[in-house]
């Protein structure tokens, strides 16, 4: 891959030194980069993100820990800072490289357990409120997370539902991905959940603000509850929870039964609109223990992309159930400090983190021109002479 080392010169010049060098600049801007992965490797060839919950039915394809035999490259405060001075830089002209309606922090991995999460969220806001005029939770920014036992989840949950502007809703991964491999480990997720559903209480009953005006009061979180498409099922591999186990949900009020009853009581179903820009929501109920309650509800079905492929009997299936709008997104992965690369990949449709063959599309030239750039932007990191911050 060949490093070019962006000049911190004239916005004028910089888009000269990325043309001069044919990195497709244009592509970009007519593609803006709607996701940043919080934690990347490389492997086979390509960057891909990285997930401590290892959930078999990934979407994104992100490998375990264990897997990231290059070592693993986390997003860090510094480095995105570095990343915001320079799109800053090149929107002077006009030349915006992020949407600004749908930027997806963490598209590969458990939001949560990042250790610099929050500081990441922020910075985005801050930038957002500079270039915009609004914070980050204006736009589409969910907080999406499967439960997770760690420390660092839980003082994560914690912090950020104390700053609600720094998201737009918050996404509970109501399914059966994860990998135990016991009871205990189940058990232990099942006590884990107690406390979430606790800790999200403020959230449940609408009250946390919103940094849309017209947003305060109206429900904050979604449950995502994720089953096989009923044309498809589960292979014989995955069809019990853990081995020995209870075999995995095949319908949705099973999928309540087991993580939402049990915590926070039915879940109600009521006659509430759904707002024309959730796509994916199916619903709207209230939990029949948490008074004033109300949440958005996701019935929806596993899209046969990345992993998803390895756990369902039948891959590669769209059912009629799936969102298929093929779009082009572009995501950025960090390498070091001063480091990232940008790739380009066909997803699903233009919410997906998922990846899909190019069989589906003409696959343009820039996609493979991206993979052959490393961005070093050192001259934009805030201990250099020639950076000049946003914030």
């Amino acid at each position: 891959m060949k490093i070019l080392k962006l000049p911190n010169s004239s916005t004028a010049d910089v888009l000269s030194f990325l043309d001069k060098n044919n990195f497709p600049i244009s592509s970009i801007l007519s593609n803006p980069i709607s996701a940043i992965e919080g934690m990347a490797s490389h492997v086979n060839g390509k960057f891909v993100g990285v997930c401590a919950r290892e959930c078999v039915g990934c979407s994104a394809d992100a490998i375990p820990p264990k897997n990231a035999k290059d070592g693993i490259k986390l997003l860090t405060p510094s480095l995105l800072k570095a990343i915001f001075n320079l799109a800053q830089k090149l929107s002077v002209e006009k030349t915006e490289i992020f949407s600004t309606t749908r930027l997806n922090l963490f598209s590969g991995s458990n939001e949560l357990d990042h250790p610099y999460c929050i500081d990441l969220r922020r910075l985005t806001s801050s930038y957002f409120q500079k270039q915009y005029g609004h914070p980050y939770g204006s736009i589409s920014s969910d907080l999406i997370f499967h439960s997770s036992p760690t420390i660092r989840f839980k003082k994560n949950l914690q912090k950020i539902l104390d700053e609600p502007l720094l998201f737009d809703n918050i996404c509970v991964a109501v399914d059966e991905q994860i990998p135990f491999r016991n009871k205990d480990e189940y058990d232990k997720y099942l006590h884990t959940l107690v406390w979430v559903w606790q800790t999200l209480n403020a959230a449940l009953k609408m009250q946390l603000k919103h940094s849309r005006e017209e947003k305060h009061g109206t429900p904050r979180v979604i449950l995502n509850l994720l089953l096989p498409s009923p044309e498809n099922s589960y292979r014989d591999p995955y069809q019990h929870i853990y081995p020995g186990g209870p075999r995995r949900a095949t319908t949705y009020k099973e999928l309540t039964d087991r993580y939402v009853k049990p915590f926070v009581g039915k879940l109600i179903r009521i006659d509430d609109p759904i707002p024309s820009h959730h796509v994916f929501t199916t619903s709207i109920g209230t939990l029949e223990y948490i008074e004033d309650s109300k949440v958005f509800i996701s019935e929806a079905v596993y899209e046969p992309v990345g992993r998803a492929n390895t756990l369902l009997g039948t891959p590669f299936l769209f059912s009629k159930e799936t969102v298929f709008l093929p779009c082009i997104r572009t995501k950025i992965y960090p390498i070091d400090e001063s480091s990232f690369v940008i790739r380009g990949c066909l997803a699903p449709n233009r919410y997906s983190d998922g990846e899909i063959s190019w069989e589906q599309v003409n696959k343009p030239s820039w996609i493979d021109q991206l993979e052959d750039f490393i961005l070093d932007i050192s001259n934009y990191r805030e201990d250099s002479k020639a950076s000049s911050s946003y914030s």
